[in-house]
């Protein structure tokens, strides 16, 4: 009956990574029983996660809704597929093609405690452990992990990006929020920043609470108001309502690293629907013993204008009193 159901009902609605969670439950039907009804189900679940597998999956491997803890889950409804089918036909060699650029990115796409960064729709705990999903792979896979880049990198099509020098490692995120289409997932935290220290953790984020029930919690989450960024007469450079939606967002995102890899710059045009139409840029940059950003913001018509500079620090911090010197504002931090 489930196979049947599943066989007149994907969720082409929300397509993501829903389709490809109902399409692999039907390749299971279809590959579990036999005849033609079960060979029916096999087929259109092949042609379904083909298709979207092509879609969904990014050129630097990450999957296009953004969110790393989605990107875990994709990754295990891809190796169930394979797992359950002939390990060398045709179909399945395309799938363990996809599965090994989408593996590279979950390689890489790690903290110093071993863990997803929270950018996005994303929590610990929720999708299997990113360690686990790794040995399935390697197990399906039949082959050893891929070493995890030691530099500083990008994964410019996912947006985000990865800073290294000395005792300093950094997470941005620099791209776009989410396919234009399916926003479900998505946060109001361009340019947002986790960094650690030392492999203890100093810039944080929350993730995100829950889905249902909670609709204050769930719009705080989205908003620019959890995330290390710089909002402007209240405002980020996103519009997140209800549980799943965004209206206004940034059309324009351009990120790139600095040459010797301490640096990155993030810019977009997020405020352009304020008066003066403001050009934001944000500037991060590592050096031995410091983490220096600087944000500019340009606006084509000078105007008055309250900014709010966002940091969320680890609850062991112990921060000092801000100090204001030069007009630039200093705050010592012991972890």
């Amino acid at each position: 009956q489930q196979g049947r159901y599943l066989y007149k009902h994907q969720e082409f609605e929300f397509l993501g990574n829903h389709l490809i969670k109902t399409a692999t439950g039907l390749l299971a039907a279809g590959r579990f029983f036999t005849g033609r009804e079960a060979a029916r189900w096999e087929t259109r679940a092949r042609s379904i996660l083909t298709t979207q597998y092509r879609e969904q999956i990014l050129p630097d491997g990450g999957h296009y809704e953004r969110s790393p803890m989605y990107h875990l889950l994709v990754l295990m409804d891809l190796l169930d597929a394979i797992n359950m089918c002939p390990y060398e036909d045709a179909w399945t060699r395309e799938m363990k093609e996809h599965a090994r650029r989408v593996l590279r990115f979950a390689v890489e796409c790690s903290d110093p405690d071993e863990n997803i960064p929270l950018f996005n729709d994303s929590v610990l705990v929720q999708a299997p452990d990113r360690s686990a999903v790794l040995v399935y792979a390697s197990d399906i896979l039949k082959s050893p992990l891929p070493p995890r880049t030691q530099r500083s990198f990008a994964l410019p099509d996912f947006g985000l990006f990865r800073l290294r020098h000395r005792d300093w490692e950094l997470w941005a995120d620099g791209g776009r929020i989410s396919p234009d289409f399916l926003p479900a997932h998505a946060h109001d935290d361009t340019g947002s920043i986790q960094a650690w220290l030392s492999g203890k953790s100093l810039l944080v984020d929350s993730g995100v609470y829950g889905y249902g029930g909670n609709p204050e919690r769930r719009n705080y989450d989205r908003s620019a108001w959890a995330h290390n960024v710089l909002l402007l007469d209240g405002h980020g450079s996103c519009k997140c309502w209800k549980d799943f939606r965004v209206a206004r967002r940034p059309h324009r995102v351009n990120a790139r690293l600095d040459p010797d890899g301490k640096g990155l710059r993030i810019a977009h045009d997020g405020f352009h629907f304020l008066p003066g139409r403001p050009d934001y840029e944000r500037k991060i940059r590592l050096e031995e013993k410091d983490l220096i950003v600087t944000d500019t913001v340009r606006f084509r018509k000078p105007r008055p204008c309250e900014a709010n500079l966002l940091w969320h620090l680890t609850p062991a911090a112990r921060v000092s009193t801000p100090v204001r010197e030069d007009g630039n504002w200093s705050v010592n931090v012991t972890l």
